[in-house]
């Protein structure tokens, strides 16, 4: 009878779903652990900005991906800018480049981060969730006195609908985290877009609808402009 009762005591065990909060993000490992440049490229255009890594106050820091690289610095001006944006990086790739012990030189007012989007296609919502706040910690570690900025994850690909649902998920969890500032611009990045999609071509993005082009920046200077001088 022991021995019965022992049995169905394991089976109930074996079939018993374990409890929500038990549950463990699968992949958050690659986006917290740093990872090397993915490119040649990459990792030439990392060697150009420790150049950058000079013993100087700043107004402002980019850093990200490409959406960050390929913003023309001279937009900001009189403001000044180093930007440490790297087309192709994921989390785990800045908090590689963020290793190096130069950057604590710079002083700079206030950091942007642009990053994520390239982690969307690889990595699950709380991998990137998680990813996102490791660089946030490092970013904080390196300059304790500098603001810290997110752009939430923006709209991307077809009808903006490229991994939406993933996309809301991380920018809504990201939202609260403490210490920080987010900026949220899908209404206005994209022209007034809503969640169901649309067909209509918004100046503000290039034509892979995930690149920005000179207006889109503008859009996002002048909101940034707004959270770091109220105007």
């Amino acid at each position: 009878m022991r021995v019965l009762r022992g049995l169905l005591i394991s089976a109930i065990v074996c079939i018993t779903p374990a409890p929500a909060f038990a549950q463990v993000c699968s992949d958050q490992d690659v986006t917290t652990t740093p990872a090397s440049p993915p490119f040649p490229r990459s990792y030439e255009v990392y060697l150009k900005q420790l150049r950058l890594a000079v013993d100087a106050e700043v107004d402002l820091i980019l850093l990200g991906d490409s959406l960050a690289e390929f913003w023309d610095t001279k937009m900001f001006q009189p403001i000044s800018v180093v930007n440490l944006g790297v087309s192709a990086d994921r989390t785990e790739n800045v908090l590689w480049r963020l290793e190096s012990p130069e950057w604590s030189k710079l002083r700079p007012r206030a950091v942007f981060i642009m990053l994520g989007t390239n982690n969307l296609p690889h990595n699950n919502p709380c991998a990137v969730v998680a990813g996102l706040k490791r660089v946030i910690e490092r970013v904080k570690s390196i300059w304790p006195f500098a603001r810290v900025i997110l752009l939430e994850i923006t709209p991307r690909g077809q009808g903006f609908l490229e991994y939406n649902s993933a996309r809301v998920e991380i920018n809504a969890a990201i939202h609260n985290v403490p210490g920080i500032e987010t900026v949220n611009l899908d209404n206005e990045i994209t022209c007034g877009w809503k969640e169901e999609g649309t067909s209509v071509p918004c100046p503000n993005y290039l034509p892979d609808n995930l690149h920005f082009s000179a207006a889109g920046y503008e859009t996002i200077l002048k909101s940034l402009r707004s959270t770091l001088f109220g105007k």
